[in-house]
């Protein structure tokens, strides 16, 4: 294949490494060539010799000649594949050498490193699949809290005293204290808000146990999601030292002395003053030059104007996501609008109500040390999550977009660094084609 040369800091393609396996497979399919092209004269020689003594002279004559020509064209080729019998028996004898233990050892390896990060992938959805399945009890035991507490709401007829029946609903009584019905409360509403009293303490008691549940659940998926990180982390080393070690053994093939036979019709040479010049070489003016089939330099154009089209592609869609940027960062100046008025209204409406800034952290400070804090952290936690989830969606949304404009930046770079290099590198096998 062409280049007869390659680098040997280039990206090695797995389906075409070098192996022992490989290279067997070519031997085999030259050997086969040669055999077809001897047989095929053969058989072209025994038919003109059954013949000649029936054909005219004129006509046995003009067979001859084209069988001379045939015969020449076969040696032609079967020198040529010849040759390249030889090259692969050199590159077999390299890789049988130094490299084919290497070769078992280093697919070993990384078979090994991506059976473990598929484990650790495998652990990681699971345990995701456990987390989520205790959050969906976790919500499940907020709503059930939340219904309980309109059904309270609910069955207090007209006219009972809410104040002192809301204290007996809240209240936690411990074992062997007595309570008593309120004045102005009907005894049967009383033992209702006992009834509902306890299912509720019931409820939050399945709260509480619920996000323990969620927070051990959450735990050990962070642990499993760092575990597959290491495994992805080292599959990631262990491709790195293999493409080392595939590098490292395409540059001992490179060692060996290609020789190719080409008609001098069939060579083009590029001037390296003008990359517009092209001029046919003298025999033996390039010794040291790289051949490269047409097809090659074809597809190099060809890729060459697709990256051009992906340019203009990506620069149009580069100037929608500036206009996308520029609104929503209007929209995000206008929701921290928004946020300090609401912050200054907070601020407000407690002076008027209490006179002061009223510290939350304190009052649920106190709380907790008052009744363990479980229930306020749970409706302090709901109301956090109520409050904080417009803001969230606002900022991930602006996330998102400088995530995906500073993506586009850089897919963009690359591709103009791609073809800058591409370009270079031409310039350059040029240059160095009409040195030699």
């Amino acid at each position: 294949d062409f280049p007869l040369k390659s680098d040997p800091l280039a990206t090695i393609v797995k389906e075409k490494r070098a192996n022992v396996e490989l290279k067997d497979d070519a031997l085999t399919r030259v050997n086969a060539k040669i055999r077809e092209i001897k047989v095929a004269f053969n058989a072209e020689f025994q038919a003109l010799k059954d013949e000649s003594a029936t054909l005219p002279n004129d006509e046995y004559n003009d067979k001859l000649r084209k069988l001379c020509l045939s015969k020449a064209i076969a040696a032609r080729k079967c020198k040529s594949l010849e040759l390249q019998r030889f090259i692969l028996e050199r590159e077999l004898e390299i890789i049988e050498k130094k490299h084919d233990a290497g070769d078992i050892a280093w697919e070993k390896k990384l078979y090994a490193a991506e059976e473990n990060m598929r484990a650790k992938k495998a652990s990681v959805k699971k345990y995701t699949k456990r987390y989520k399945e205790r959050e969906t009890n976790l919500i499940h035991a907020d709503n059930a809290l939340q219904n309980l507490m309109k059904v309270y709401e609910n069955s207090l007829p007209p006219g009972a005293p809410r104040a002192k029946l809301f204290k007996v609903f809240m209240r936690d009584i411990e074992d062997g204290i007595e309570e008593k019905c309120p004045t102005g409360c009907e005894e049967d509403v009383y033992e209702r808000v006992v009834q509902l009293r306890t299912k509720r303490r019931e409820l939050e008691a399945a709260k509480v146990d619920a996000m323990n549940e969620s927070e051990k659940a959450k735990t050990f998926l962070e642990e499993k999601v760092k575990e597959m990180e290491v495994a992805v982390a080292a599959l990631k080393d262990t491709t790195a030292d293999k493409e080392v070690f595939e590098k490292k053994k395409q540059a001992d093939l490179n060692q060996i002395e290609i020789y190719v036979t080409l008609k001098a019709h069939e060579i083009l040479h590029f001037d390296a003053d003008s990359t517009d010049s092209v001029s046919s070489v003298k025999l033996g003016s390039a010794e040291n030059g790289l051949v490269f089939a047409n097809s090659a330099i074809e597809k190099l154009k060809l890729e060459i104007e697709h990256l051009n089209g992906e340019i203009s592609s990506l620069k149009k869609s580069q100037q929608e996501l500036k206009k996308q940027f520029a609104a929503l960062e209007i929209e995000r100046k206008e929701e921290e609008v928004k946020e300090r008025d609401l912050e200054a209204k907070e601020i407000d409406v407690q002076m008027r109500k209490f006179g002061q800034i009223v510290d939350l952290d304190a009052l649920d400070t106190m709380a907790r040390e008052a009744r363990g804090g479980e229930e306020l952290k749970i409706k302090l936690r709901a109301q956090e999550t109520y409050h904080a989830k417009e803001a969230a969606e606002w900022r991930k949304s602006i996330q998102q977009s400088n995530d995906e404009y500073t993506a586009l930046i850089e897919q963009h770079t690359l591709l103009l660094q791609k073809i800058a290099a591409s370009k270079r590198a031409l310039l350059t096998k040029k240059r160095g084609a009409v040195a030699s």
